[in-house]
């Protein structure tokens, strides 16, 4: 099945290259080897051809140089070790690595780093339990009870210490003051039912903080770099975990976690995106470096900023060159004795430099200052992993010398454009990231007016007849205010998630198919440049096909897909037993509920259940979008058969039908992809079926409160 194309090149004992022809005895010989070894590891036929796709076409070239196994044995026979000693290629990284007992030391670290990445899948009931229990209780009084139990600085990083006055104020005094009043002094223009309402949205709230908890890994839960170390507080790392940070950017700390969940999603994937680029035109790779290295510049500490600003040493760049070569003047470091020729540094030294210093610390940082940006859980295995220190050398596997370098001749990173994607894709910069949060926030409290306006309307008293009237309306109306930006925002987040998504989509289809393309998908999709690959070089297919794997649909950022499907069942499970708790009590008592009240409930799940309609909508949008890569893919994969039966020259040939193959391979992955891990949404694929039945459901509920509305202010007499 293609495992060795045309022509196999080997080593002699005496170190002499040789080669094998296609249809000798020896090349059968060696075929029948590869497949043998292959299965003897336990791997069967079918990842053998993985094998051809992702590994043995690794150094396939234009010269024609095919699919040529890389072996540091001295015979043929020796094939089966050498399957075992490429150990630097990048798919399925840690078998490969296990594969060579010389870099078994490597294993263990690529494989503590998964097993962090793996942690953050599972359910943690522990961590689950006692965050409930602490988040249902007041912070005046979870204060105390954590630091009795936990100690002061747990207390701190769980934002219970020291106590926040204006949360005790607005929310909780509010809610208990509303919960009084209502069951207690029951106010005319006011429902008892609605003490029930905020006691279920304070349950929601609290399971939707323990869920973020429980999905912590095992280095951020316990340990000198977990809740209550010292690096925990100063990193930030709840605000960097936070649902806001990642999609909204609220705490300024979006960079670092977009890039943390990158790489626990290539660790998850167990591909090493730096061990694979793309053949491209020079211009192309320094355009993609010169925006990811702006964005690198953005989430640089404080104190490294104005030393590496891209945007102030471009000046000092020459014209059209991304290397630069003017001399930076006062960069060099007063001595006491200077020499006589004093060293320089260029523009893109000097932005490296200041780069490694604010990406390499985390255990022993220079200030607090520069800890409190930087420093990655991903980290402590660096110096073991024979990489430089910092997130992003480990992720690129190189330094900005590699990058530049590589660039000059055309290469482009594969782990570069996957950042580069991912940061396009989902950056927010700007005041539209507080707008986008907050404009939720104001039409949660206009929400909260209704209750006023319709009683009016239906001739209900005033709940500002008495004094404990106002004083449970404005409690209840500020607390239920806060609780229901809360249930809306944990459903606006995930369908601006999705719709981001559906922009990395389409910059993968871009690649491939060019800007014309993207333009004409509809709904549109906007994606500012994405940078375009030949297909016909079998590099470009499989580094293609390893950055899809990692940052496409329910690849990337898993953990906050997964927390997504808990927050949505718990989110629109509270506002439907609201409502049909309304529609029951109306039916059978209806003495006790206010008409204001009750639409007021059926308001806020329609609200709900049109952003959940969006987010379905989203999600189907993002899972079919593999059906227009496989299209593409197939077209590519006829249109590299045909140009190879036209009499190209023998080199170009070989790449095209490696390519072809490539192009097979990875349409099949993509397409049964689909099916084995779609986007969900409570944990439902997300498909048009899913909508229908949803409305279908709200719809009975919805009729059901329009039919006690109409009999209310006579309608149907």
């Amino acid at each position: 099945d293609g495992v060795v194309n045309n022509k196999t090149q080997s080593t002699s004992d005496d170190g002499v290259p040789w080669q094998l022809e296609p249809e000798s005895e020896a090349y059968d010989k060696l075929n029948a080897s590869i497949l043998k070894a292959s299965l003897t590891q336990g791997s069967g036929f079918v990842e053998m051809r993985h094998t051809t796709f992702e590994d043995g076409l690794k150094n396939v070239s234009r010269q024609g140089k095919a699919a040529a196994f890389h072996s540091s044995s001295s015979t043929m026979t020796s094939s089966s070790s050498s399957l075992r000693q490429r150990t630097n290629l990048p798919f399925y990284r840690e078998r490969r690595l296990n594969q060579h007992d010389s870099e078994s030391h490597l294993a263990k670290k690529w494989r503590a780093q998964r097993e962090e990445a793996w942690a953050e899948l599972e359910v943690k009931f522990h961590p689950l339990f006692k965050t409930f229990f602490y988040e249902m209780l007041p912070s005046f009084i979870a204060a105390p009870v954590v630091m009795a139990i936990d100690g002061v600085s747990h207390a701190r990083d769980r934002a219970f210490w020291p106590l926040r006055p204006f949360r005790i104020l607005t929310l909780e005094l509010t809610i208990m003051c509303a919960v009084f009043g209502l069951i207690y002094w029951k106010p005319e223009g006011l429902s008892a039912l609605d003490a029930g309402t905020l006691l279920m949205l304070w349950t929601a709230k609290s399971l939707t903080i323990a869920f973020k908890y429980s999905f912590y890994g095992y280095r951020d839960l316990y340990g000198e770099y977990g809740i209550g170390s010292e690096a925990y507080e100063t990193q930030q790392k709840r605000g960097r975990l936070l649902l806001g940070n990642i999609v909204f950017n609220l705490t300024g700390l979006q960079g670092i976690g977009l890039f943390e969940q990158l790489y626990s999603s290539a660790l998850i994937q167990d591909v090493d995106l730096g061990r694979l680029h793309f053949d491209v035109a020079p211009e192309t790779a320094h355009q993609v470096w010169d925006e990811v290295k702006l964005f690198l510049w953005e989430i640089c500490p404080r104190k490294d900023k104005d030393k590496c600003d891209p945007r102030k040493l471009q000046e000092s760049q020459s014209k059209g060159s991304l290397v630069g070569t003017t001399i930076l003047e006062n960069e060099v470091k007063p001595s006491s004795d200077p020499p006589s020729n004093p060293p320089t540094e260029t523009a893109h030294t000097t932005f490296g430099a200041g780069l490694r210093r604010g990406l390499s610390r985390l255990v022993e940082p220079e200030s607090s200052e520069e800890k409190r940006h930087f420093g990655s859980k991903y980290e402590l295995e660096s110096a073991q992993m024979d990489l430089a220190d910092g997130l992003v050398e480990i992720f690129l596997g190189e330094g900005e010398e590699g990058v530049l370098q590589r660039a000059a001749v055309g290469q482009l990173s594969a782990a570069l454009v996957a950042l580069h994607c991912v940061v396009s894709s989902h950056m927010l910069r700007g005041r539209i990231r507080f707008m986008m949060f907050y404009t939720p926030l104001a039409c949660s409290f206009l929400i909260g007016l209704l209750p006023l306006m319709i009683n009016h309307l239906a001739g209900e008293p005033s709940c500002f007849a008495t004094t404990e009237g106002t004083i449970v309306f404005v409690s209840q109306y500020v607390a239920m205010g806060f609780f229901f930006f809360n249930i809306f925002y944990f459903t606006f987040a995930p369908l601006k998630f999705f719709w981001n998504q559906r922009r990395v989509d389409a910059y993968l289809y871009g690649m491939l198919a060019g800007d014309l393309a993207v333009r004409a998908i509809w709904p549109p999709v906007f994606v500012d440049f994405s940078p375009r690959i030949d297909v016909e070089l079998p590099t470009n297919v499989a580094a293609w096909a390893a950055v899809q794997r990692v940052i496409r649909g329910s690849h990337f950022a898993p953990t906050f897909q997964k927390r997504f499907n808990f927050y949505r069942v718990i989110t629109f499970s509270v506002l439907v037993m609201d409502s049909l708790f309304h529609s029951f009590v109306s039916i059978a008592y209806p003495n006790l509920d206010a008409t204001g009240s009750r639409v007021s409930s059926t308001v806020r799940l329609l609200i709900l259940t049109a952003a959940v309609v969006g987010e379905l909508t989203l999600g189907m949008l993002v899972n079919n979008f593999s059906d227009r890569h496989a299209a593409y893919l197939g077209k590519m994969r006829t249109s590299n058969t045909a140009m190879a039966t036209q009499g190209v020259e023998e080199g170009h040939r070989e790449d095209l039908l490696a390519s072809e193959h490539l192009l097979d391979t990875c349409m099949q992955e993509i397409e049964k992809d689909k099916l084995a891990s779609p986007v969900t949404v409570a944990f439902f694929a997300a498909e048009i079926a899913r909508v229908s039945l949803l409305l279908s459901v709200v719809g009975v509920i919805i009729y059901q409160d329009l039919q006690s509305m109409m009999d209310k202010f006579g309608f149907n007499s």
